[in-house]
């Protein structure tokens, strides 16, 4: 896996999801954190609920700009990253009670266009597209609530 970016609490690395390596996808590497009662509500688990609606909304093609999640499970860190400085970094967080020893991961299809950000600085002169791409998104978002 290849390290792309990263979010507030996330990394997110593109890596292959087959034994040919002629499918990728991005690998979301979701550390749960301890600050929240690990329920039904904790940010991991109600970011991975709103993935499996819009999946469906995808399968209707209601919402065929959102990625899919392929996959979402939970395992160690070292069974996941193969990075050692990031890995590292996980570990220092599970010794010091920040987030739980298991990472949730979340499997998506890879978006070729890159994160919000850049997206957002490419067509920062055009209000038009980027108002048209906002709306979209907040649509997305009211659909599948």
């Amino acid at each position: 896996m290849e390290f792309v970016g990263e979010g507030v609490a996330n990394k997110v690395f593109i890596g292959c999801i087959d034994l040919e390596c002629s499918d990728t996808a991005a690998f979301r590497i979701m550390p749960i954190s301890k600050r929240y009662p690990l329920n039904s509500k904790h940010p991991v688990n109600v970011e991975m609920k709103l993935y499996q609606k819009f999946n469906k909304l995808n399968s209707l093609y209601l919402l065929p700009h959102v990625p899919l999640m392929i996959k979402n499970f939970r395992c160690k860190y070292k069974d996941v990253l193969q990075d050692e400085n990031v890995l590292e970094e996980y570990l220092e967080r599970v010794a010091e009670r920040e987030i739980e020893p298991l990472v949730n991961v979340m499997i998506l299809e890879f978006c070729h266009g890159g994160p919000i950000g850049k997206f957002v600085d490419k067509y920062q002169k055009n209000v038009r597209y980027l108002r048209c791409a906002f709306f979209q998104l907040l649509l997305t978002l009211t659909v599948s609530i």
